[in-house]
């Protein structure tokens, strides 16, 4: 089944989380809806770990090279500004 762009949102998560009363009105104006505020969105969610991890060496640089072409697709698609994506510069 095939679902097309027009039915379809695509949002940069560090957007959503740095304004997200913004995204979500964006949402419900998409579905015609009157936006709603929301409430308490700066309080800690419980869901994030906070657990420490050092990459191996190399990692990063390989993730890099093989998700670039997708990234560059979601700007080219979707206009999607990645620039919050500190490290997809390369």
């Amino acid at each position: 089944h095939f679902v097309g762009r027009d039915r379809m949102s695509v949002m940069v998560f560090e957007n959503v989380r740095r304004d997200p009363q913004a995204a979500v009105e964006a949402v419900w104006r998409r579905l015609g809806l009157d936006p709603v505020t929301l409430q308490e969105t700066d309080r800690p969610s419980r869901s994030s770990s906070k657990a420490a991890w050092d990459p191996p060496e190399g990692l990063e640089e390989s993730l890099r090279v093989l998700y670039r072409p997708q990234l560059q697709r979601l700007v080219d698609d979707w206009g999607l500004d990645l620039s919050a994506w500190r490290s997809t510069a390369g």
